[in-house]
């Protein structure tokens, strides 16, 4: 069950709240609606914070050509911040963009990582184009709210986009259904074999199971809880790219809103939140809101 204190409007993105239910000797609140999948704490601290991201978003959607926008997962939007929370924010900058600038592009190194004992891989700036990005949102968001501090938003996620990233990492997928769908194939040609009788050293070689892959971040990341519009154009690009696909498709964006939810529910899938789980609700739910 979601703990929250209150219920509110989650600013800018036109999905209300319900109010909560109090029980202040316990100290754990009751949503009149367990389904529903953002929460706000109405407390004073929490607002001005989610003012004061909504306030970042627009000065830097303003200001500058290579940023695109920013979604938030954790505590701000399940309820359970406290002061000493760490802000936890996607920021998604125009890679294209980036190559377009002369010091940008002759600092950058796009780094195609798949992460230390996980099969989830993104494509991210180097070091220094990250660091440099990380510092322009803490810059502005500590002018706008000095009250947080710098380890509060150090682990900001600084993440390249493009529809030609959002291509490579679908592809990628792609490439990984079909080297299950093969491996499923030589699979059942060997027990075949064995079952027919055939020795097992004359039969095919038993095929080597491919390593599960995950979703991209740089894809998944993009369906959090969006403050303003700035992706809706790449969130709509990449649904329609997958409605093209037919059956790969789906099985892609199963993978996205997989991760989409245990990134925003701690681990936890196939809970009973509302999570567009087909294509034809992503295309509904992530429409534009203007």
């Amino acid at each position: 069950m979601t703990e929250t204190r209150s219920g509110h409007d989650v600013p800018e993105t036109g999905m209300p709240v319900e109010p909560m239910v109090v029980d202040k000797y316990a100290g754990r609140p009751e949503p009149r609606d367990p389904n529903r999948r953002f929460e706000v704490s109405g407390e004073t601290f929490s607002r001005e914070r989610l003012a004061a991201v909504r306030e970042t978003y627009e000065q830097l959607k303003t200001a500058r050509p290579d940023f695109l926008g920013l979604t938030l997962y954790g505590s701000m939007t399940n309820g359970r911040a406290i002061p000493e929370s760490d802000i936890d924010c996607s920021v998604f900058i125009d890679a294209n963009e980036v190559l377009k600038n002369e010091s940008d592009r002759e600092m950058s190194t796009f780094v195609y990582k798949t992460r230390s004992g996980h099969s989830a891989s993104s494509t991210e700036f180097d070091d220094k184009l990250t660091t440099k990005f990380r510092g322009m949102f803490t810059e502005v968001i500590r002018s706008i709210s000095p009250g947080i501090s710098p380890d509060q938003v150090k682990h900001v996620a600084i993440i390249p986009l493009s529809r030609e990233i959002i291509d490579f990492h679908i592809q990628e997928f792609v490439d990984y259904i079909n080297a299950i769908i093969v491996w499923r194939q030589k699979t059942k040609e060997r027990e075949f074999y064995l079952e027919g009788g055939v020795d097992e050293n004359a039969a095919p070689l038993a095929p080597q199971k491919p390593i599960e892959v995950e979703a991209s971040r740089n894809l998944s990341q993009l369906f959090n809880l969006q403050v303003g519009h700035g992706l809706d154009e790449l969130r709509e690009y990449l649904i329609d790219k997958l409605l093209e696909m037919d059956v790969y498709g789906e099985l892609v964006w199963k993978a996205i809103i997989r991760n989409v939810e245990a990134l925003e529910q701690r681990g936890i899938i196939n809970t009973d939140k509302r999570y567009p789980r087909v294509l034809e609700e992503a295309k509904k739910f992530y429409g534009h809101r203007h």
